[in-house]
C-alpha cells in the first residue's frame, strides 16, 4: 500500500524571495541582538591573549561562531540552532576567561 501526499501550492506571498531577510518576531530580534552583543564581548578579550598560537586558535573559533550567527540571521529563525550557538558561545567565553585569569597559585620565588 502506498501513501499519497498532497501539498497545497504556495502562493506568491508564501514563497520566500531569495536574498530577502526573513521576518523575525520581536522576541527573536531581541534574542539575536543579545547574541550579537555576546559575540562582541569576545573581541576585547581576544586582544588580551599574548600567546600567538593560542590567539590564532581562539580567533578561528570566534570567526566560526560569527559565521554561524550571520547564517542564523539570513534564514528563518531556528530555535535549536540559536540554542546551540548560544551554548557554544558561552563555552568559548568561559574558556577564554579561564585562560586570561591570573594563576591561582603564585609563582615560586627564588629567595627564601
Amino acid at each position: 500500500m502506498g501513501w499519497i501526499l498532497c501539498a497545497a501550492p504556495l502562493s506568491a506571498a508564501d514563497a520566500a524571495t531569495p536574498g530577502a531577510k526573513p521576518a523575525f518576531t520581536a522576541e527573536q530580534v531581541t534574542a539575536l541582538e543579545t547574541l550579537r552583543r555576546e559575540l562582541a564581548r569576545l573581541d576585547p578579550m581576544l586582544e588580551k591573549v599574548t600567546e600567538p598560537d593560542h590567539k590564532a586558535w581562539v580567533k578561528s573559533k570566534v570567526e566560526k561562531l560569527k559565521a554561524r550567527f550571520q547564517e542564523l540571521e539570513k534564514t528563518a529563525f531556528d530555535q535549536t540552532k540559536f540554542d546551540e550557538l548560544r551554548f557554544d558561545l558561552n563555552i568559548e567565553y568561559q574558556r577564554l576567561a579561564v585562560w586570561l585569569r591570573p594563576a591561582a597559585i603564585p609563582a615560586r620565588s627564588k629567595a627564601k
